[in-house]
């Protein structure tokens, strides 16, 4: 009689032991258990994620997973806020003007890796696309419309969730309504933004108190205004090669500058809004 207790006692605590665990803690082995309120945010954003695993990392909950056969890895903050996503791209579903500038642009020759789309909170998609050419690797962050975003060392841990700061999320309202911020970078002089206005990428540059400086688009030869045009082709630049044509904005008007190989050097040729060249320099900011 003991002995069938115990063997039902056993029986009993073993299907409690198995009821009481979830998906996301025995789909792969190695994970931890993160807390109930995180578990709860991450079922109601991805109810079909199947294979989850978690780990820590800093100050974030990370679960790599699969969605619709697609690999992810999502950042959840302790808060149980979603904070990033990255989802790997199959080859084939990369936008093809990413491609093209990859197959014709600076980077022709090199060899596509791997592809992923990363989205993070308050910001929008940016497509990441690792390339290679011989022993060199290197990240490539695209626009979905071909615009490259920056080239970058490509790091395991390159890509990580990103905290606006209050005075960016500002400058988003009341400059750029509408548009949708997709980087942040600090560079030695201040911090750098990359911002999708409708279709067109625009870097802005900010002090490091985050106070405007300038904002720059890429402009086709058809988007440029006549009188900047003739003013061009009556210049002594007239006949040399057009290497791209940019919009620039600071707090001392509207210029448009034209990146050009005169004489075997590369110059950028600045015209103000009536068509006078205010500026010619070596160099270029392309």
């Amino acid at each position: 009689m003991n002995a069938k207790i115990s063997i039902f006692t056993l029986f009993t605590s073993l299907t409690l032991l198995f009821t009481g665990c979830d998906r996301h803690d025995h789909d792969i082995p190695g994970g931890i258990e993160p807390p109930e309120t995180i578990l709860k945010a991450f079922d109601a954003k991805y109810p079909d994620a199947r294979d989850t695993e978690w780990t820590v990392n800093d100050d974030y909950y990370v679960i790599d997973f699969k969605n619709n056969a697609l690999d992810n890895t999502a950042w959840f903050d302790h808060l149980g806020v979603w904070a990033m996503i990255k989802t790997e791209l199959p080859l084939n579903q990369l936008p093809a003007p990413i491609t093209a500038d990859i197959r014709q642009g600076k980077y022709a020759g090199w060899k596509i890796e791997e592809a992923d789309t990363i989205g993070r909170a308050g910001m929008g998609t940016v497509y990441k696309v690792e390339v290679e050419k011989g022993q060199q690797d290197t990240a490539l962050y695209y626009t979905a419309y071909g615009d490259l975003i920056k080239a970058a060392a490509d790091k395991d841990d390159a890509d990580q969730p990103v905290t606006i700061p209050e005075k960016v999320v500002n400058l988003m309202e009341q400059t750029f309504q509408g548009a949708e911020l997709l980087d942040i970078e600090n560079t030695t002089f201040g911090v750098q933004l990359a911002v999708l206005d409708k279709t067109v990428l625009k870097i802005v540059k900010l002090t490091q108190i985050y106070t405007w400086e300038s904002t720059t688009w890429k402009l086709s030869k058809q988007e440029v205004p006549s009188v900047i045009m003739n003013a061009f082709r009556t210049s002594e630049y007239r006949n040399d090669t057009v290497e791209s044509i940019y919009m620039y904005v600071d707090a001392n008007g509207a210029f448009y500058k034209f990146n050009v190989v005169h004489n075997g050097q590369a110059v950028t040729v600045e015209f103000d809004v009536f068509g006078n060249i205010v500026t010619n320099r070596k160099g270029n900011i392309s």
